[in-house]
């Protein structure tokens, strides 16, 4: 039977503040369960990503109780990126394929809580203005990772593990 001492020994990380670190770590008790599965942490990858994407539809409602909701939704999936990492840590089974998928998903994840807004801010206010902003925040962020899209990201000794 894992531990949650095992898991912590194996899934451990740097991060880059308090509550990463306190989120990764709760993400420890939900990583425990499907270890023995055949869940692979790419499947818990699109499941967040699902996850966001209904967030982002709630958001876009313009209704201030979906548009909560989809906040919710929203993290709750973002709690699932952690999962998802301890899972490919603990079985060593990091590989750049699944990489790829986990800078994808949040790239989508985050245009679509953009438009999400911007739609759901425009319905609250009909003011053009949202779409507007909206609409430079999001080609920002298009922009900005049009030339910060890089597949190795990772220290060499993480490389190996993807390349086995």
């Amino acid at each position: 039977m894992v531990t949650i001492t095992e898991i912590r020994e194996k899934c451990t990380k740097e991060y880059w503040c308090y509550s990463q670190k306190k989120i990764h770590q709760l993400g420890f008790y939900f990583t425990k369960p499907l270890i023995n599965t055949r869940i692979t942490s790419n499947q818990i990858t699109l499941v967040w990503l699902f996850l966001g994407l209904v967030g982002a539809s709630m958001l876009s409602t313009g209704k201030y109780k979906w548009m909560l909701l989809g906040i919710v939704v929203y993290h709750v999936g973002m709690f699932f990126d952690c999962v998802d990492g301890n899972l490919a840590r603990y079985r060593n089974k990091s590989t750049l394929k699944g990489q790829y998928l986990e800078q994808i998903s949040h790239h989508i994840t985050i245009l679509g809580i953009l438009s999400g807004l911007t739609i759901g801010v425009f319905r609250i206010t009909q003011n053009n203005l949202a779409l507007y902003a909206g609409g430079i925040a999001i080609a920002s962020f298009v922009f900005a990772k049009l030339f910060n899209i890089n597949l190795i990201l990772y220290q060499d000794k993480k490389r190996e593990i993807a390349a086995n």
